[in-house]
């Protein structure tokens, strides 16, 4: 229990925590609102917490991982991911599926992405900027 207090005392930790959390929670209030709309949902929540946690990290703590820093950033992004996943399937099985609209799902998943780059890429420069670069 000591290393989960300990771990959990991170401020990158906690950040990552917030975001699996606010996964779930996402998932519940969007199944229980919108049920016909999971298709859609499901990779809107997952997209835009990847994104927060891109864009919102708090990339002042990177210092401390010296060369590895994007390396154990991208690792937390990958995990929130499968946590994510993990979080909405658990949802989702409490639910019978619903046809929706494709037009709709791949027009949610392209804006999703465009966050998700763009997000990114604002990480990059949020890299240079705490390493002392320009």
């Amino acid at each position: 229990m000591e290393g989960l207090t300990k771990w959990l005392s991170g401020r990158e930790n906690q950040f990552f925590v917030a975001h699996v959390a606010a996964i779930a929670v996402l998932a519940v209030i969007s199944e229980a609102l919108f049920p016909d709309m999971t298709r859609v949902a499901y990779p809107a929540i997952m997209l835009l917490a990847a994104a927060s946690f891109m864009w919102n990290y708090p990339a002042r703590e990177i210092k401390e991982h010296g060369l590895f820093a994007e390396y154990l950033i991208e690792l937390r992004l990958l995990w929130l991911v499968l946590f994510g996943v993990l979080a909405e399937y658990i949802v989702y099985s409490f639910e019978t599926p619903d046809a929706t609209n494709v037009i709709s799902t791949t027009i949610a998943i392209a804006v999703g992405l465009l966050a998700a780059f763009y997000s990114r890429s604002r990480l990059k420069e949020k890299f240079v900027s705490a390493r002392g670069w320009k």
